[in-house]
């Protein structure tokens, strides 16, 4: 009797895998016949970085619900928690659906570990917000809407050196790749204009006490601090500044430019000083204005940067699909030939290797507001 029921339902199990095994290849067969284009998007939707992945999501979001070619793309979401090991799983099994292009890596850390996946795959990734120079010219199937590290650490270094003057200065980064690339830019370029690199050291994120790394910033005599990171541990560490009397020149990244810091530290970001890629969401340009329109009549919030950018990741690759455009290789020659693209985070273009070259400016903060540095 028993011998009898195993037989049973190892059979059942057969027939299962065996329906599900040509169910799933007539499926993949239908969506290819079907024209169906598949987009992937790696995002922080949950975890510290998703402050950032939620805006990130609803600006693709909006993009695909009004695209035209929306009945022949798909667009499915995954979330990496801004952790690399979620991310590698993410990749994986967008790349087991067949996706054509994975919008995503939008931070430096876990775009590192996805670029291998799509170098092996061959399949394009585009992202809204990996900075790091060791990105540069990392493979044919790379793109990004976020400028290298090496532009950020060359301005923010000019200009603390140059124009303020400065030439005792504090480095405190993030523990990851976009802080130790931007890191290394920025004291190449102050030590050749006769900087002094006092203090240098990486941040861990996640970590809630800095106040031991911050006296001693106090006592190696630094005149200005440099401080690349993101807003969960850049937020802790202004305000502890602050807490410790720390009087000094504070400099720092794109990060920078968040409501939500101003929100929570108040006067505390009044005088901070931090580079930031040309992006006005109350321009007046039109195709501003209508997508500032659409996104906070949707979300009942004004967009950001990141918004903008996943926007734009998708609309540059809508428009290689329109020209024709379909397998990888073909959406990653259309890119190429994008110039001077109206984008909602900007006009910009990209470079042989898939940078983008966008305009930066120097902004600061005066009295609660994001204003243009003199």
């Amino acid at each position: 009797m028993k011998k009898n029921i195993i037989i049973i339902i190892t059979t059942i199990i057969i027939v299962a895998l065996t329906g599900y095994y040509f169910w799933n290849k007539n499926h993949k067969k239908s969506t290819k016949e079907n024209g169906i284009v598949k987009i992937g998007a790696i995002l922080p939707l949950t975890g510290d970085a998703a402050i950032y992945g939620q805006a990130m999501k609803n600006g693709l979001q909006l993009a695909f619900d009004e695209s035209k070619l929306k009945n022949s793309i798909q667009l499915i979401f995954e979330d990496d928690m801004g952790k690399n090991l979620q991310a590698t799983s993410a990749g994986q099994l967008l790349v087991d659906q067949h996706v054509n292009v994975i919008i995503g890596g939008a931070q430096s850390k876990t775009a590192d570990v996805l670029i291998p996946i799509i170098i092996r795959n061959e399949i394009l990734l585009i992202s809204p917000g990996a900075s790091s120079i060791d990105f540069d010219k990392i493979s044919p199937f790379f793109f990004r809407l976020w400028p290298s590290d090496s532009y950020d650490g060359k301005i923010m270094a000019d200009l603390i050196v140059k124009k303020l003057n400065i030439r005792d200065i504090a480095v405190f980064y993030t523990n990851s790749k976009y802080g130790e690339g931007i890191k290394k830019v920025f004291e190449d370029i102050a030590k050749r204009n006769n900087g002094n690199i006092v203090f240098s050291e990486p941040f861990t994120e996640g970590v809630k006490d800095f106040r031991t790394q911050i006296l001693k910033i106090k006592l190696s005599g630094a005149k200005a601090v440099f401080l690349p990171g993101y807003f969960a541990e850049v937020s802790v560490i202004l305000k502890q500044m602050k807490e410790l009397n720390i009087d000094i020149k504070i400099l720092g990244t794109s990060s920078f430019h968040d409501e939500k810091l101003i929100d929570y530290l108040g006067e505390t970001m009044n005088g901070v000083i931090f580079s930031f890629p040309e992006f006005d969401i109350e321009s007046e340009n039109n195709v501003i204005k209508e997508f500032s329109i659409k996104y906070t009549t949707r979300y009942n919030m004004k967009p950001d940067i990141w918004a903008a950018l996943t926007y734009d990741c998708f609309k540059v690759v809508e428009k290689a699909l329109i020209n024709g455009a379909k397998s990888p290789k073909e959406i990653q020659k259309e890119l190429l030939m994008i110039r001077d693209f109206p984008g909602v985070s900007g006009i910009f273009s990209f470079d042989e290797d898939g940078n983008v070259v966008k305009s930066f400016s120097i902004l600061t903060v005066k009295n609660g507001q994001f204003v243009k540095y003199k």
